[in-house]
This record gives structure tokens, C-alpha cells and sequence, in this order.
């Protein structure tokens, strides 16, 4: 599964924090990809299934809703993010 957003650097930061911890779980592992432009990050995260558990179809079917909430979790949490920055600038 594939996320992209585009942060300011404390966005991204919460962001990557947010899927290691996924990652020290065990049950993932995730590829980033990470461009800085005008003081934004471009991040690419891609998901997947940790190696030793892909070989086992029922490990497979379990994981794959919590991929789905994993990336729904960010998404709303950066939206929620940045709608409480746009609120304190106001």
C-alpha cells in the first residue's frame, strides 16, 4: 500500500515516527521516499507485509486491514494537523 502526502518538516516528522512504531512491531516493513521543495516534504511510503510473514495467506489477510487503517490514520491525522495550524494563523 502506498501513501504520499506533503508536509511541512513537524508534519513529516510525526509522520515517519508514526510508521516506525508500525515497523517495530514486526508486522511491516515500509520503503520511503522523502524530497524536500520550498520547505515541504514530498513523502512516498510504501507499505508492506514484513518478509517472514508473506508467506503465510492467513498472516496476509489479517494484515492487510491494518495496512488499510494504518494509512487512513496518518491521512486523518495530517488533515487534522493542518487544519488546527490554518485555525491558530487565523
Amino acid at each position: 500500500m502506498k501513501l504520499h502526502v506533503i508536509a511541512d518538516r513537524k508534519d513529516a516528522t510525526w509522520i515517519t515516527k508514526r510508521v516506525f512504531q508500525d515497523v517495530e512491531r514486526g508486522l511491516i516493513t515500509a520503503q520511503f521516499t522523502v524530497k524536500e521543495s520550498n520547505h515541504k516534504c514530498d513523502i512516498t511510503i510504501i507499505l508492506k507485509i514484513a518478509d517472514g510473514l508473506a508467506s503465510f495467506p492467513s498472516a496476509v489477510t489479517a494484515i492487510n486491514p491494518i495496512l488499510s487503517f494504518i494509512l487512513t490514520d496518518i491521512k486523518s491525522e495530517a488533515i487534522s494537523r493542518r487544519n488546527r495550524k490554518i485555525k491558530g494563523s487565523n
